[in-house]
């Protein structure tokens, strides 16, 4: 929801630079997309927490307080695992980054010299 909500900005330079007139006010085309991208966000979560389920993943602690029961594994050995998942992630792209980013700088470079 936060970067529909971001992009909307853009959106509407984009619809006043095109120069054909709207056929809606900006206000209403704002709360239309607004609610467009909500329906999209429950539906698009409804189906992933259905096929996580079904493929043995999901959510466990939103489960457990829905049906009210303890979560089976402690929220802090999960909170670890993911942080330092996420941590190697997180380096692993900016290597990435680096090195290629390095490699394209120096053929611009290289290009205009």
């Amino acid at each position: 929801m936060i970067g529909s909500t971001a992009v909307l900005p853009y959106s509407l330079r984009l619809l006043k630079g095109s120069g054909k007139p709207l056929k809606a006010s900006l206000q209403k085309l704002v709360l239309l997309s607004m609610l467009q991208n909500a329906v999209l966000f429950a539906v698009v979560t409804g189906v992933g927490l259905w096929a996580a389920h079904s493929i043995g993943l999901g959510a466990p602690y939103i489960e457990a307080m829905l049906m009210g029961t303890a979560p089976a594994q402690p929220l802090v050995s999960m909170s670890e695992i993911a942080t330092v998942l996420g941590m190697l992630a997180g380096a692993a792209l900016l290597i990435v980054y680096h090195v290629f980013g390095t490699i394209v700088l120096r053929r611009k470079i290289e290009a205009r010299a």
